[in-house]
C-alpha cells in the first residue's frame, strides 16, 4: 500500500492523523476496539463493569499477550500488564512529553486518581463526571499500551513496539515501511484460525497522486484510499460507478464516512451584520442544488448535506432532519424578503475563504447564490493558511469540514458549545447560546440510549434553525483494491484493520 503524505511517527501518543493512526493500529492495541458498526468491543480488556454513578470503569485485562520482540530497542518480549497502561496513560497526560492525545484524558480524568492498577489483570480509571462517550475515546490510537523500556530509546518513534498484529521489521523513514506478522498475535478469527493472515505489509510513500493511481493500475500496489481529482474520472463515471474497464480487475468498495464537509459562518464581528442573521444563513442553507454539485464535481460520492452537522452512520443521526436544507429557492427568496432583503437588495458581499481543492465547489455556490441577489467573493487560499485564518477568526465565512475523533454525536456538537471558542477550542464560528450549551452539557453525560437519542434530535434541530453553519454533503469513505484481496471493507471512521485481509477464496 501507500501513503502519500509520508509517516511523521510510529509513537501512538502522536497518532494525529491518518497516517499514522493508521500504521500505529497494525502495531498496537488498546483496552478497547470498534466493531464495524463502531460499537466499543473488548480489545485488551476481556470485560469491565461501569460503576452506578458512571464515573468508574473497572477493566478486566487479557493474560498471556505478549509486546513484540526488538533487537533494535534491545527488547525481548515479554506480556502486559495493567501497570504497563497505567504508565501509558499516565505518559500521554505528561505535559513534559507533550502528546497531541492529553485531551482524551484531560477535564475528564479524576484530579486525585484518575488510573489505578491494583493488580496486573485489573485496571481501573476513574472520571470527574460521567461522559458517554468515553469508551470510544479508548479505542483511539492515543490509548495504546507501550512498554516503559521502550518508549526513551531513540528509535521509538520510527521502530516502535507493541502488542498488535504486525511488527516493525525495516523502516527507512520517506522510503518505505515493512511490517512483518507478530508470531504471538492474540487474536484468532470464528474458526479458530490465529491472526493476521498476511504475512507481510509494505508501505511506500510516493507523493504524487496521480503516480501512485498508475502504480495501483499496474499491479504494484494492493489498494488505495480516496478519489482524487487527478483520477476521479477514470475510476468513476458521473453517477459514481465504476469505469466498466476497470470491473473485473478492481474491487470498489464504498461506506458512509463521519466526515461532514460544511461552511461556517463566524458570529463575531469580523462576518457583516447582515450574516449573522439567521434567515440569511438559512436562505443560503436551501438556496442551491447539493444533488447537482455531487454529480458534476464529485463523481457522486457523498450524500447531499441537507439535514444537520450530525452525518448518517453516526449512531444519533436523525433522518427525518434531512428535508430541513433541500434546494428550494423560492423558499430562500421568502427567507431573503423577510429578513429585509428582498431579492438581495442591499446585501453586503462576503468573503468566502477556501483551499484550492475545494474552490470548484465554493464557484458553484457563488453561482448559484449569485441567482437569488446573493453577493459572495471567492478567495482561495494554501490550506494551512486558511486553517490558521479560520483558528484566528479572521475568515468571516470559510469552507471547513469535521472528521469524528471518535464516533459519538458529542463530538459534533462541542463545535457550538460557548467554552470551546476558538483558537484554543473547536467552536470557530463562536456560536454562542445559554440553552444550546445547556442541552450539550445534559447531553454528553447521557447514557440511555432513548434518553440520548432524544437530546441528539434536539441539539440538531437547534442547529438547524440557527444556521452557524451551512452543511455542503456528508462524505463517503471509497477504496480501490485488486480482485486478489479480501477484507478490506472500511467503516465509518475510515478505519484500516489490516489483521482479516486474505487472498480472495473466488
Amino acid at each position: 500500500m501507500n501513503i502519500f503524505s509520508g509517516i511523521t511517527t510510529l509513537d501512538p501518543a502522536f497518532a494525529k492523523d491518518q497516517s499514522a493512526i493508521w500504521t500505529t493500529h497494525q502495531i498496537f492495541n488498546g483496552l478497547v476496539k470498534l466493531d464495524q458498526h463502531l460499537q466499543p468491543i473488548p480489545d485488551l480488556a476481556k470485560s469491565w463493569e461501569i460503576s452506578a454513578d458512571l464515573k468508574t470503569y473497572t477493566f478486566h485485562l487479557k493474560q498471556g499477550v505478549f509486546f513484540h520482540e526488538s533487537p533494535k530497542l534491545k527488547f525481548k518480549s515479554r506480556a502486559f500488564n495493567a501497570h504497563d497502561f497505567l504508565f501509558s496513560f499516565q505518559r500521554v497526560m505528561d505535559p513534559e512529553v507533550a502528546s497531541s492525545g492529553a485531551w482524551i484524558f484531560n477535564d475528564k480524568v479524576d484530579s486525585l486518581l484518575p488510573f489505578e492498577a491494583p493488580n496486573d489483570s485489573t485496571f481501573i480509571i476513574r472520571l470527574r463526571k460521567p461522559f458517554a462517550p468515553f469508551l470510544g475515546l479508548l479505542s483511539m490510537p492515543y490509548a495504546s499500551v507501550v512498554a516503559k523500556e521502550t518508549v526513551n530509546h531513540d528509535q521509538f518513534s520510527t521502530h516502535p513496539v507493541g502488542t498488535g498484529p504486525f511488527q516493525v521489521f525495516e523502516h527507512g523513514p520517506g522510503e518505505a515501511l515493512i511490517l512483518h506478522k507478530n508470531p504471538r498475535y492474540h487474536e484468532t478469527d470464528s474458526q479458530g484460525v490465529q491472526l493476521p493472515y498476511l504475512d507481510a505489509v509494505k508501505i511506500t510513500f510516493i507523493p504524487d497522486r496521480s503516480s501512485e493511481f498508475i502504480s495501483f493500475l499496474a499491479g504494484n500496489l494492493d489498494f488505495i484510499n480516496g478519489l482524487d481529482a487527478a483520477y476521479k474520472d477514470k475510476l468513476l463515471d458521473k453517477n459514481g460507478n465504476l469505469q466498466p474497464a476497470l470491473r473485473e480487475k478492481i474491487n470498489y468498495l464504498k461506506s458512509p464516512y463521519l466526515n461532514t464537509e460544511y461552511l461556517g459562518f463566524s458570529m463575531s464581528e469580523k462576518c457583516p451584520l447582515a450574516y449573522r442573521n439567521p434567515l440569511v444563513r438559512k436562505a443560503m442553507a436551501c438556496g442551491f442544488d447539493r444533488g447537482n454539485m455531487l454529480k458534476y464535481l464529485r463523481n457522486n460520492i457523498g450524500i447531499p448535506g441537507t439535514g444537520s452537522m450530525i452525518p448518517p452512520g453516526l449512531p444519533g443521526f436523525d433522518s427525518s432532519l434531512m428535508e430541513a436544507n433541500r434546494f428550494q429557492p423560492q423558499l430562500a427568496e421568502k427567507l431573503l424578503q423577510e429578513a429585509g432583503f428582498p431579492n438581495g437588495k442591499n446585501l453586503p458581499k462576503i468573503k468566502l475563504w477556501t483551499n484550492p481543492t475545494y474552490l470548484d465547489l465554493c464557484l458553484f455556490l457563488q453561482d448559484s447564490w449569485k441567482k437569488l441577489g446573493i453577493p459572495v467573493e471567492v478567495e482561495s487560499m494554501p490550506p494551512a493558511q486558511l486553517r490558521k485564518a479560520i483558528k484566528s477568526g479572521e475568515a468571516a465565512f470559510f469552507r471547513a469540514s469535521w472528521i469524528a475523533d471518535y464516533p459519538h454525536c458529542e463530538n459534533y456538537f462541542q463545535l457550538f458549545f460557548s467554552k470551546n471558542f476558538s483558537p484554543q477550542g473547536p467552536n470557530t464560528t463562536h456560536f454562542s447560546n445559554p440553552l444550546y450549551d445547556q442541552f450539550f452539557q445534559e447531553y454528553s453525560q447521557l447514557s440511555q440510549q432513548l434518553e440520548s437519542e432524544k437530546m441528539a434530535s434536539k441539539l440538531q434541530k437547534f442547529i438547524i434553525q440557527e444556521s452557524p453553519i451551512i452543511v455542503l454533503y456528508y462524505d463517503q469513505v471509497v477504496r480501490f483494491s485488486q480482485k486478489k484481496w479480501e477484507g478490506l471493507e472500511p467503516n465509518a471512521i475510515n478505519q484500516l484493520e489490516l489483521s482479516h485481509v486474505r487472498p480472495a477464496s473466488h
